[in-house]
């Protein structure tokens, strides 16, 4: 939510800088492009996190208990998931 307000922001700064369009008739523009800075934004952020989470689950089954720490070694070791 954050970063779509940012980046609405942003954009209706520029959209309304450069041309004599009303607000009003870039609002559809500025929310699509908004939304669509935000999702990029979305999953860069949640990235890491996913391949820790996938990491998880895939070494669920080893019997050795391996932690946290052991888990994103692990995925250092492999280049990164």
């Amino acid at each position: 939510q954050v970063s779509f307000d940012l980046f609405a922001g942003m954009l209706y700064s520029v959209l309304i800088g450069l041309s004599f369009i009303p607000q009003k008739e870039i609002a559809l523009e500025v929310e699509v492009g908004a939304a669509f800075l935000a999702s990029i934004v979305a999953c860069l952020a949640s990235h890491p996190g996913d391949v820790l989470l996938t990491a998880t689950y895939k070494n669920s089954d080893d019997s050795n208990g391996a932690g946290f720490g052991a888990t994103i070694k692990k995925v250092y070791d492999e280049g990164g998931g």
